[in-house]
């Protein structure tokens, strides 16, 4: 395994509550980790003020919530070591997870992002960590249940090095001069889609996007997101648009793209009345 401190963490944290303390300290427990640095997107909470006193982290604060992606960046810039792992608050770490990134990596080729199989807490693997690029005709079949046809990606029975068209954000080891090239996340993503954008923009430049499914990573999604549904269910409807419109909605007819936005504007409706709840 490859132990030498060669990456730096980056968290965005918002209101996270006791996770953020606990994904600090699994990553500055992890092998390979350079320094963690924390964007925190102007918390109300606790949060940061939980965290431990060490020399590795790096406390970055913006005076209002500047969202996923323009916080992302902001941590890049501050970032040294030669690789970056995006890593979501309420992910937990396992010591030797970062190492086995970088040594599957090490073993491929031409690789922009590697990702590990999420799980959710009760040990389940999450579809989003294995995903195909969210074209209409693959949302559609989808929604539709047509999994073999959709968005998310089977996981292989035995654990492996999967290729894939996109992985979660919740956790994204690459170069930094990968991110550099890329110029980091599109900010015109607030938050949801992102994640989605910036695959794709690596696989426009060649370079391939794998899953390790043998390294597992609890994450529990929505700990800071929980507490702003409607915020959330507005950046997942902007997100969804921004990436239609900038990737797909060029090459699709124009019945089609009624549909897309149809469809996008009744999930946005929907996620809406459920927050009211």
């Amino acid at each position: 395994m490859n132990s030498s401190p060669s990456v730096d963490v980056i968290i965005v944290a918002f209101n996270s509550g006791d996770w953020l303390a606990r994904a600090v300290n699994s990553a500055l427990a992890a092998n390979a980790v350079d320094k963690v640095i924390i964007v925190d997107n102007a918390s109300t909470d606790h949060s940061i003020h939980s965290l431990p006193i060490n020399a590795r982290i790096l406390v970055l604060r913006n005076e209002v919530n500047l969202g996923f992606a323009t916080a992302v960046n902001r941590g890049g810039g501050a970032a040294t070591a030669p690789n970056l792992l995006i890593l979501n608050p309420d992910c937990l770490l396992g010591p030797e997870d970062v190492s086995a990134l970088l040594s599957a990596r090490a073993l491929q080729t031409d690789v922009g992002i590697i990702s590990a199989q999420l799980l959710n807490s009760d040990g389940s693997a999450q579809l989003q960590s294995l995903r195909r690029d969210p074209t209409p005709k693959r949302a559609i079949a989808e929604s539709l249940g047509w999994r073999a046809a959709g968005i998310h990606m089977r996981a292989p029975t035995m654990p492996t090095v999967v290729e894939v068209e996109a992985c979660s954000g919740a956790l994204m080891l690459l170069e930094k001069s990968v991110f550099d090239s890329l110029n980091g996340f599109d900010e015109d993503y607030f938050l949801h889609c992102e994640d989605l954008d910036l695959c794709r923009r690596a696989r426009q430049l060649k370079l391939r996007v794998l899953v390790d499914t043998r390294v597992r990573v609890v994450h529990d999604k929505g700990t800071s997101s929980s507490a702003m549904p409607r915020l959330v269910a507005q950046a997942k409807y902007r997100g969804m648009l921004r990436y239609f419109e900038k990737f797909d909605a060029a090459q699709t007819s124009w019945p089609l793209r009624r549909v897309v936005y149809l469809g996008a504007w009744l999930r946005y409706r929907l996620a809406l009345l459920r927050s009211s709840f």
